[in-house]
Order: C-alpha cells, then structure tokens, then sequence
C-alpha cells in the first residue's frame, strides 16, 4: 500500500496545513518513534504518540480545485520516473506544479503548496 499513500513527511506537512485527517489509511508514530501503517477502522494502537492521515491520490485530488483561475487548468504529466501535477497557464511563469517519483507525493506536495500560496482557504 506505500506505493499508493504519501510518504511520512508529506502525511506530516499535510495535517500542518489543514488537510483533512480521514483517509483510508494513516500512519501511526509510537513512542520508540517507529512508524507503521494502518487501516484506518482498525483501532488506535494505546502506546501511539502521534497519527497522520496517508491520503492516496483519489483523496487529494478530490481536495484540489479544477482550476485555480480561468487559464489555469490541472494538468497531470507522467514520465519515465516522475509526475509533475500543474496547474499549467498560458505562460511557464504561470504555472503552479509540484513533482514526484509517486502520484500520490507529487498531488500532496501540489496542494501543500496551493495552501500556502492562499489558492486553497
């Protein structure tokens, strides 16, 4: 299933900025600090300090807006290696994207930045 939900960090920096914590799946940090993910109807572990969502691409692209103004439309690109989500406008200058080995970082990562940038409220 990591193939398919954020990375640890990203899961952290999305619950700093607000995204929704009822994904699928979560990670849950005990107190050795290890990490460990889980399905989320399955019962919080009691020696479980911290829990972040790991969201999957569906879940965070139901979260980000088509577009982000008339010219600027989501626009999903896969190369050999890597994903680059953008909102492309007519110019590169316009353009607000973000990019990863896995669909699932590069959205996170593409609505982490929105947020911060005052697109998402």
């Amino acid at each position: 299933m990591k193939d398919y939900v954020v990375d640890l960090e990203i899961a952290r920096e999305l619950k700093e900025n607000g995204f929704s914590q009822n994904s699928i799946y979560r990670y849950e940090i005990d107190i050795k600090e290890d990490a460990s993910l889980c399905q989320n109807f399955i019962p919080i572990n009691d020696h479980v300090n911290y829990v972040y969502s790991a969201p999957c691409s569906d879940e965070i692209l139901k979260e980000l807006p088509k577009r982000i103004s008339y010219h600027q439309n989501l626009c999903i690109i896969k190369d050999e290696q890597t994903y680059w989500c953008a909102y492309e406008g007519a110019t590169l200058e316009d353009e607000v994207g973000a990019s990863s080995k896995k669909l699932s970082n590069a959205l996170a990562k593409l609505y982490i930045r929105l947020k911060k940038e005052g697109y998402i409220k």
